[in-house]
């Protein structure tokens, strides 16, 4: 998903968000977690100015996820209208961490860390409903 880093306070005095000036790309050859993007490619533009940062310019991690379902229905004899559904899901079967775009404060220490996910660990979740 792709983010835009911005300035831990006001400094163009305008009340909203600020953004910071960009030097250089930002992007890393091989980012990791403790250091997805380069801090040091943003820097605070002079006082009561605005950055020339555009928006979304970073990219964070991607996804690679796989849910899979499973589901039979069984009619039960003797009941004419009777049946029985079994349903298995499974939600990101791999179990493969989905990690969440990174602290993109600039000022802050966690700028550039990522330090969470954002979907859930492995789900499975089994049903079993009767119908009449």
């Amino acid at each position: 998903m792709p983010f835009t880093a911005n300035l831990s306070f006001d400094n163009a005095n305008a009340g909203t968000t600020s953004y910071p000036n960009r030097v250089c790309s930002g992007t890393l050859a091989h980012p990791t977690l403790s250091q997805w993007f380069d801090t040091s490619c943003f820097v605070a533009p002079p006082s009561y100015g605005f950055g020339n940062e555009g928006r979304n310019v970073l990219t964070g991690p991607g996804r690679n996820n796989l849910d899979f379902v499973l589901h039979r229905s069984f009619r039960i004899p003797r009941w004419e209208s009777g049946r029985l559904e079994f349903r298995g899901e499974a939600y990101n079967v791999f179990n493969h961490p989905q990690f969440a775009n990174p602290g993109a404060t600039i000022g802050n220490p966690g700028a550039g860390v990522i330090s969470g996910t954002s979907v859930a660990n492995r789900i499975v979740q089994l049903a079993l409903r009767l119908a009449f």
